[in-house]
């Protein structure tokens, strides 16, 4: 009997330590008074913890959207870059041919012909 008397006595003393707690109300918080209490002063630091942990999650979330919007934004930029390449590629194609240099010439009055020999290599 003596094990159980033991528990039952801790049993009581647990209920009557919940029993003194100061109870919270409504009322409490919205007054002020509930920051006096000294058990919720000693949550003080547990709570600037959470509060500082939950900034830097803001902080990181924002930062990491930012940096989304970035390759995005880079991302349609390239694609911009490789069509004006390709474009500009294609252009100089066109003027680099035969046909298009006689064309010009023509057009501003050059004499120059095209040469009907082939090119020979002198070898001395």
């Amino acid at each position: 009997m003596g094990v159980f008397s033991n528990i039952k006595e801790r049993v009581a003393l647990k209920n009557k330590e919940r029993a003194e707690r100061p109870r919270i109300s409504l009322k409490d918080v919205a007054s002020g008074e509930a920051l006096g209490r000294e058990w919720l002063q000693r949550q003080i630091p547990f709570v600037l913890f959470l509060a500082i942990l939950a900034l830097f999650y803001i902080n990181n979330r924002f930062s990491h959207e930012a940096q989304l919007r970035e390759i995005d934004r880079l991302k349609k930029e390239l694609i911009d870059a490789k069509y004006e390449s390709l474009t500009v590629s294609e252009e100089l194609m066109q003027m680099s041919r035969q046909s298009y240099v006689i064309d010009k010439l023509r057009e501003q009055g050059s004499n120059l012909e095209v040469s009907t020999e082939p090119p020979a290599v002198v070898i001395k």
